[in-house]
């Protein structure tokens, strides 16, 4: 009696070496009866007939496993493909955007330094205005401290020239009685 194992794939049956004479004379000898013996083996050789693998089911796995190790190479093939295609073309988005932002800075930048030229020369006039309308008014304020100051050195010259001669008709009015005393005390 021999084990066979079925491979639906070939088609071609796969025997799986158990000797199954010599398995049920080793079961009789230590005491099993025939039929014992007999459905032991033949469970023991279905189970291994469809559990165990044979060379061929091996074999079969084998290529299978090629099978899918070239598919997965293939696979891996075609996405770093698609992956530098993808860098590629980012790449080229990113340069494009980069030489537009630039061109927009440029653009931006040349509007700014404009604004700031434009404002330069507005605050410039301003504050040349601004210079003039002071000079202005600091020349005419000090027009207006020099008649103040003329007009006040006119009153102090009319109030010292009346000191004078006030004092001039004094020391004439004391002068002789104050000779006199003079002379007295010197006397």
């Amino acid at each position: 009696m021999t084990a066979t194992n079925e491979t639906p794939a070939s088609g071609n049956p796969k025997s799986v070496t158990f000797d199954t004479l010599s398995a049920a004379q080793g079961l009789r000898e230590i005491g099993f009866d025939h039929i014992q013996a007999e459905g032991i083996v033949t469970t023991i050789s279905t189970a291994v007939s469809q559990t165990v693998a044979t060379k061929a089911d091996l074999a079969l796995v084998r290529k299978d496993i090629e099978l899918v190790r070239k598919d997965m190479e293939a696979s891996e093939k075609s996405l770093r493909g698609q992956i530098a295609a993808s860098e590629k073309s980012l790449r080229g988005q990113i340069a494009a955007s980069e030489k537009s932002l630039r061109g927009e800075i440029a653009a931006s930048e040349k509007s700014l330094r404009g604004e700031i030229a434009a404002s330069e020369k507005s605050l410039r006039g301003e504050i040349a205005a601004s210079e003039k309308s002071l000079l202005g008014k600091i020349e005419a304020s000090e027009n207006l401290l020099r008649q103040e100051m003329r007009s006040m050195q006119d009153k102090i010259v009319i109030k010292l020239g009346g000191l004078i001669v006030t004092m001039t008709f004094l020391l004439l009015a004391i002068g002789p009685f104050y000779f006199r005393w003079v002379n007295s005390l010197l006397d």
